[in-house]
Formats: structure tokens, sequence, C-alpha cells
């Protein structure tokens, strides 16, 4: 089973044997395990020997501790320090080989380095292995400047009290330990910083992530985690923002209409809850493309999950649109600044016009002009868009025709034998899908199909983590994932 550690500078991607470093990843096939500084991996194995096998992972309020059969290893990296500090005690050896592996995209922007390491036992260094012999109690430290491994205990206590500042409960509940988790997702490098996406295989920020999260780090008191991740993204982008950034600070060449109205919807709530308009001043040309966007109407462009059709134009796209001029509308009240007759027009166009132009009445769903059937039906009940007559329609459709499943909210329906552009994600079910679906269900006060939140304390058992699907696959470690278990009464 995969676990990590993270501390805002650095984080580490390990894996429940002796050999704790696995090797996993599909954007760089098998290297996104082991311990990264920001964007640069240092170590690609971490080996104990001597200690027999692997019989508990545990999560602390800061740090991990690995036991095993003839022994424990204990691994902490530091809040906001480009370092490792290992404990370990028994009677074995520790293997180590040093890295110079660059985040994904990054490889002109990323400069390597030779890590310090560290430790109060003597260390044979032959090249980029390091062997460490295990006496009763050693103590390592890796970083990126210098370290004193007999720090360990100091840097561990500093970390637990900057946890317990923001999350006071630490891992003594399900909402404490998701909080502590989303806490232990952000990353900040010198080209950027907010919450990553996930682990393994996304330790970098998504404009879609952060705008589905947006309302519940607004409400567990996370605003300025929030803040500084729209800062990263509304800084890297031009029209659009991006689809998502990588921890280097390069964009990815993704640019998803839908993520130009979700951010903005994510800006102004931010804005509404806080009184903070510092955001406002550097989005106000994203609110000019916004404006080019809703001009004929209902506006065209990529949706969530990025299909292709020859009209352009995405159910979720529209939705968030909407959110995006309702949420507008509320906070102009406040902020004249922000009012604008063109952007009321908009509204009062999708009022009249919204439920008309999307909503089948035979077919008891949604229109998109993917022709497929997506969790994106959804959406109009989680931004409450519809009335509940169309609510309860929608829902109990869904149920008939199996997208809603004893798992909850599949990606898709199967259509074809190929399945189209998004391959086999048909038969998978998304965590976010699953929060869409409770939330839209409060919304109407609809009751949720099957127990979803005993589902998911189930995979919180297993996994320990929230993993991006329902019974685990994808990242073992999905930001948004967690937005399931942090109820609204809370």
């Amino acid at each position: 089973m995969l676990f990590y550690e993270s501390g805002g500078k650095a984080y580490g991607v390990f894996q429940d044997s002796r050999e704790l470093v696995p090797k996993v990843g599909f954007h760089i096939p098998g290297k996104m395990g082991g311990v990264w500084f920001g964007a640069l991996r240092v170590i690609s194995s971490l080996k104990v020997e001597g200690f027999g096998k692997v019989l508990n992972v545990i999560y602390e309020d800061s740090g991990r501790k690995v036991k095993f059969e003839e022994g424990e290893a204990e691994l902490l990296i530091p809040w906001m320090e480009e370092s490792l500090f290992l404990k370990l005690r028994g009677n074995g050896r520790l293997e180590m080989k040093l890295d110079s592996t660059p985040s994904w995209k990054s490889e002109e922007v990323v400069k390597s380095f030779v890590p310090t390491v560290e430790s109060n036992s003597r260390m044979r260094i032959l090249g980029n292995f390091i062997e460490i012999p295990v006496l009763k109690e050693t103590l390592v430290c890796i970083s990126k400047g210098k370290c004193n491994p007999r720090e360990f205990e100091k840097k561990k206590i500093e970390k637990r009290s900057r946890i317990l500042e923001k999350v006071p409960e630490g891992r003594g509940s399900l909402e404490g330990a998701l909080k502590t988790f989303l806490l232990e997702m952000y990353l900040k490098t010198e080209n950027g910083e907010g919450l990553m996406a996930g682990l393994e295989e996304f330790p970098w920020w998504f404009s879609i992530d952060t705008s589905l999260m947006a309302p519940t780090l607004l409400r567990i008191g996370f605003s300025k985690i929030l803040k500084m991740t729209l800062k990263t993204l509304l800084n890297k982008g031009k029209d659009i923002p991006p689809h998502e950034v990588i921890n280097s600070g390069v964009v990815n060449n993704v640019f998803n209409e839908v993520e130009l109205f979700s951010i903005l919807y994510s800006v102004l709530l931010y804005t509404r809850c806080t009184g903070d308009t510092s955001l406002l001043d550097i989005s106000q040309h994203y609110f000019e493309t916004a404006k080019r966007l809703l001009r004929s109407g209902f506006p065209h462009g990529r949706g969530m999950v990025e299909l292709k059709s020859e009209e352009n134009l995405h159910l979720d796209v529209s939705c968030w649109a909407f959110a995006f001029l309702k949420e507008l509308s509320e906070i102009s009240k406040k902020f004249k600044r922000l009012q604008d007759s063109f952007f009321d027009n908009s509204l009062s166009f999708f009022e009249n016009r919204f439920v008309k132009f999307w909503y089948d009445e035979k077919r008891k769903l949604f229109r998109d002009s993917s022709g497929e059937i997506h969790f994106t039906q959804i959406m109009p009940l989680y931004f409450k868009l519809v009335p509940r007559e169309i609510a309860l329609d929608v829902v109990q459709k869904l149920k008939d025709i199996g997208m809603i499943t004893h798992k909850g909210l599949k990606h898709s329906l199967k259509r074809t034998e190929k399945e189209g552009f998004y391959g086999v994600k048909s038969e998978k079910v998304w965590w976010i899908a699953n929060h869409l679906l409770i939330e839209s269900a409060s919304n109407y006060n609809l009751e949720v199909p099957y127990n979803l939140i005993e589902l998911f304390h189930r995979d919180l058992e297993k996994f320990k983590t929230p993993p991006e699907l329902v019974g685990g696959g994808g990242c073992f470690a999905q930001s948004w994932s967690a937005l399931v278990g942090i109820r609204k009464n809370f």
C-alpha cells in the first residue's frame, strides 16, 4: 500500500515494504515515488534491511511511523523545509539512492543539486548510493542545505504545533484527519504554491480541482490556502486560467472554458466570504474573456470532462457560467465596482432560458452535445439551478439507467464497445462525483441513494487517505475526494 509524508516544501511517496520507495507513475513512468524537494526528486530508493516485514504504517499528527517485525522507522518532513528526517530503531541497515529527476515537463527549468546527508552513524558512500548501519537508534537527515539529524524530535514537535494551530483536533476525528490531509497537500515552490491535486500522480495545481474545493476550504477556515492556490492559477493564465500548473511553475498547454467560469466563481466566493478584494485586481482581464464567451448566450467551449462535440456546447460550462453570474449579481450589491449591465443581461438570459434549453422533458435528463451521459448531469442540481421536480426526475432517471449504482455516481454511461474519447472510465466512480451527488441531494432534501458515507469510511480505513476512485485506483491520495467526509454541519 502507498502512503505519503508532506511538509509544504517537500513530500514523499512511499510504500509499506522494506523498499520504501515504489516504482509508480504514469506522467513520469515508474518515477513518481520517492522523496521530492519541490519539483525535483532527490531520493529514488530507501531500503531498510534486517527489520523483517512491514506490519503497519501509522499516520501521526506529524510524521509517519512504519512498524516492522523487528524494528520501526519514523519518517518526518519538517514544516516548510526541503528536508527529510529518519529515526530507525532496530538492528540492520538503511540503503538509499540519491536522484535528480525533475517534475513532468520541467527538464529545462528545474535545477538539480546534491542534497546533504547526515547521520549519527557512520556512512558508506559510493557515488549516489549511501549505506548506513542501524544499531539501536539511528538518526538520518537529508536536506537541500545543512541539517542536524539530532533535531528529529524538535522538528517533529514544531511541525505538530503548526498543524494543530489549524486543526486543533489533529487526526483525532474523521473531519480532523481530512483537514490535516488537506493541509499536508499544500505545496510551496519558487514558482507557485497551492493545494496539490493528489499523490502520486498529480502533485501540482489544477483550476477545476481548486474550484470544486473552494466552498469547503472557506467553510473550514482555509481561506488563505484557497487564496494562494487561486493566485498561482490566475497569474499563470492569459485569457483563460490554465487547466494545470506543474509544481515547477510550467503551464501544461491545456485551457478549458469551464475553468474560466469556475475560477471566476471561486474568486467571487472568496471575495464575498473574506472581504479581501486582492484577487479581483489580478483577474480583471478574465472578466473580459467571460463577456466574449457570453455574447452569444450559452458559452461554447470545453468542459470538465474535455469531450469533443460538433456544437462545442457542454452542460457543465453553462452550469459554472450560471453560478458565476448568480454570485456576481449577489456580490455586486456590496462591491459596486463589479456592477455591469452586460452581466446583468446575461444572468436574465440564463434565468429565462436555462431549463428550456438544457432540460429534455422526454428523457428526464439534461442535454449535452457530446451525445453521451456523464456525471456532469448532476451539476445543475449541485448549483441548485432547476426546480425540485426536475431534480427528482433526474436523480430517478440516473438510477434507472444505471448511472447511480451502489458505489455512487459513475463517471459516464457506456454507450459503445469502444467507449469513445474517455476509454475505460465509464465503469469508474470518482469520489468527487459522489460529493456532487451528496450535495445535490442535500440542496433538494432528497434521499442519497445507498450509504455512500459508510462506503467512504471503508475506503479511508482501507487506504488511510481518500483515494481518487471508490474502492481505490487513480491517485491513492486525492484532495477533492476529502470533501465527501467534511460535511456542512461540521
